[in-house]
């Protein structure tokens, strides 16, 4: 029997919170006020870029951390010992029959998407649904191997965690509810690279 191998695939990890939303992380994800120019398919983001700071949020901070760590040490299992922190975090809002356009997030390490409320999909893009193929041949089973774009199913309380150059969006929903999910952006703050190699990079 053949057997295939993924070589240098992307890892997207999924958590679960396990829990519901209080009323009172609810009430402070919702008082972010929104910007005044929506996206260019209709999506929303609050003007506020720090919203896991807020003190009501403490216990959903915890587990993005949490969530962090864990990726950074099954997945990437660096030898170095650094630390990946948060650098921005805002709500975003989309409405029956938007969406978010195909975007990444520059000057990121690691981004991520907590669910608040959802029942739809994110969709990742591939490098090659960016740039022109040498043959286009259609799939008539598509898996990961053969597809340039991939959609993975989200719902309340799920949390994505992947690479912040992976080009990803949101395809317009139809849903008769708002569409409300917490994004953020990470770095990296420690050293990195090794001195013998003239890659040593010290990052306060």
């Amino acid at each position: 029997m053949p057997e295939t191998f993924g070589l240098f695939s992307t890892p997207v990890v999924s958590f679960e919170m396990n829990r519901d939303f209080t009323k009172e992380e609810l009430d402070s994800i919702l008082s972010h006020s929104e910007n005044a120019r929506p996206g260019l398919m209709g999506n929303r983001t609050t003007v506020g870029r720090n919203v896991l700071d807020d003190p009501e949020l403490s216990d959903i901070r915890k587990f993005v951390d949490e969530s962090l760590d864990w990726y950074v040490g099954n997945i990437q299992k660096p030898k170095d010992k650094f630390e990946v922190y948060l650098t921005q975090s805002f709500v975003n809002l989309i409405s029956n029959g938007q969406g978010h356009h195909v975007h990444t997030h520059p000057n990121s390490y690691l981004s991520g998407v907590l669910y608040v409320q959802a029942d739809d999909s994110i969709t990742f893009l591939g490098e090659a649904a960016a740039c022109p193929k040498f043959f286009s041949l259609p799939a008539e089973d598509f898996n990961v191997f053969n597809s340039n774009r991939w959609s993975m199913p989200v719902w309340t309380g799920r949390l994505l965690i992947f690479p912040s150059h992976i080009p990803h969006q949101v395809n317009p929903v139809d849903n008769s509810y708002e569409r409300i999910s917490i994004a953020f952006n990470t770095f990296i703050r420690g050293q990195i690279g090794m001195e013998e190699e003239y890659t040593l990079l010290d990052l306060k």
